[in-house]
């Protein structure tokens, strides 16, 4: 009975601890993608600074930046999505 209390517990702390290991993973991935997501953000605007040079600080260049960065996260969520339902299938 004593030795069946004592696997029970090392089950649950091994549990615990994958699950722990999996919650980290995915905060460090997240803090990547922060990372990734901010320099493309500087990027994009360096495009539209380069091709739209006069525009500066206005209303035209964030609308435009916003609408950039609407379709290409629409695309890369598409895409993701899709891409993980063929893997389900």
């Amino acid at each position: 009975m004593n030795n069946l209390l004592s696997k029970t517990k090392a089950n649950t702390l091994q549990k615990t601890r994958k699950a722990i290991q999996r919650k980290m993973f995915s905060y460090i991935a997240a803090g990547f993608g922060l990372v990734a997501g901010l320099a493309w953000n500087e990027a994009i605007r360096g495009l539209i600074d380069y091709f739209v040079p006069d525009t500066g600080n206005t209303i035209i260049a964030k609308l435009l930046y916003a609408l950039i960065i609407t379709v290409v996260v629409g695309l890369v969520l598409f895409y993701l999505e899709r891409s993980l339902e063929e893997d389900k299938a």
